[in-house]
């Protein structure tokens, strides 16, 4: 039997974005640390979840994407 090879991908990240980048100190892609509810929602990252402000006034949001 003929050994088999792989060779890397050269594929490149959809619209150049690294999806797998982790979590930073300033946020995950668009998302930045100290963006208004608004800015937040219009990277289209994000959308209000079912219930969108808790008991406690906290909000709440989905991810739309996966990390």
């Amino acid at each position: 039997m003929k050994p088999t090879t792989t060779t890397p991908s050269t594929a490149q990240p959809e619209n150049g974005i690294d999806r797998t980048m982790p979590f930073g100190p300033d946020g995950y892609l668009d998302l930045r640390l100290g963006m208004t509810a608004e800015e937040a929602e219009a990277t289209g990252l994000i959308t209000p979840n079912v219930q969108p402000t808790s008991s406690k006034g906290c909000k709440g949001y989905d991810y739309k994407g996966a990390p």
